[in-house]
């Protein structure tokens, strides 16, 4: 390991574990990991993604990318609501050029037409993706479980009341 990279990960290590509500993309944290660069190399973003995954996986964070190849790579805490949360709207594809402050207004606004607000409140689904994976963490498998099937059987139901109904055949004459 050479001092580089050891370097790197305790400043990424840093930036993870005081900010635990944050979501970080790799240019975000090769910011942090070397100041004053005018834009991010291949080295660098190498570098900072290496040192990402490796202390990420140490401290429980994961990282989302979308399919399309210019979405960002973003790691988020899963056992954060709040990181949770941002991690999801961050990768999104409609999302990628959004600024942070619009998508923490779709967060806290219930008002915003692209309002996520209650899906981090408790009881919505982001805010329950965040206890089962507290459960699991705290080694409750059985209960983490449970609240998944239950999170499957709202959202089959939310799913099947979301589909078009039947239409009746045309009926011709009399």
């Amino acid at each position: 390991m050479s001092r580089e990279s050891d370097r790197i990960e305790g400043i990424i290590r840093g930036a993870l574990t005081a900010s635990p509500s944050s979501t970080f993309t790799v240019e975000d944290l090769a910011g942090i990991g070397y100041p004053g660069i005018n834009r991010v190399e291949k080295r660098h973003y190498v570098a900072v993604r290496r040192a990402a995954y490796k202390v990420g996986g140490d401290l429980g964070w994961l990282s989302r990318k979308a399919e399309q190849t210019d979405s960002p790579l973003v790691f988020f805490n899963p056992f954060d609501v709040h990181s949770y949360a941002m991690g999801w709207l961050r990768e999104d594809h409609p999302n990628w050029h959004v600024p942070i402050e619009i998508l923490e207004r779709r967060l806290s606004d219930p008002n915003d037409p692209q309002s996520r607000w209650e899906w981090v409140q408790p009881g919505g689904a982001w805010w329950q993706h965040v206890e089962i994976a507290k459960a699991h963490r705290d080694g409750h498998h059985e209960q983490a479980e449970a609240m998944a099937w239950e999170l499957e059987a709202i959202v089959r139901a939310w799913a099947a009341a979301r589909q078009p109904k039947p239409r009746e055949p045309w009926k011709f004459g009399l």
